[in-house]
């Protein structure tokens, strides 16, 4: 079973994506600064790194047939699954993002375990396919702040 579990966890709700997207891309971007010193040419300023992004496209679909669809025993209609994202940008808060990776027996490596937010998504109908959503999803990590006391 080579296989990911992707997640979605918001209040007292998890949510798990009904199909993996063929491929997801985790953006892990600099803060670097670059000056220009006479004599000596450009040099980089190494800063903290800035936050992460993870960005995937995947789709809904309306029945849970198919070999593709992970959740066949708990399955949930398409617009659950739009209702949760529209919430979760609505509320204006972080949830958790979830990504468990299995190896064949079974064997879980290095899971993705982080608060995000939802920073974009879209969502498209293809005619033909009534009830089937196709999205594109942009998440960006969510860092706590706020006045520490000394």
């Amino acid at each position: 079973m080579n296989d990911y579990a992707i997640f979605f966890k918001y209040e007292n709700l998890i949510l798990r994506l009904p199909v993996n997207p063929p491929s997801f891309k985790i953006r892990i971007p600099s803060k670097n600064e670059t000056f220009n010193i006479i004599g000596l040419g450009d040099i980089n300023i190494i800063k903290e790194a800035g936050l992460r992004e993870i960005s995937f496209d995947s789709f809904l679909p309306s029945q849970p047939a198919g070999s593709y669809v992970l959740t066949s025993g708990r399955f949930f209609e398409p617009t659950v699954y739009l209702d949760f994202f529209s919430k979760i940008k609505a509320d204006k808060k972080p949830f958790t993002f979830i990504v468990n990776r299995y190896l064949p027996a079974e064997k879980r490596i290095h899971d993705t375990n982080m608060e995000m937010t939802i920073e974009d998504y879209d969502v498209t109908e293809h005619g033909g396919e009534v009830g089937d959503f196709y999205y594109s999803i942009l998440l960006k990590e969510y860092r706590k702040y706020g006045v520490k006391k000394v």
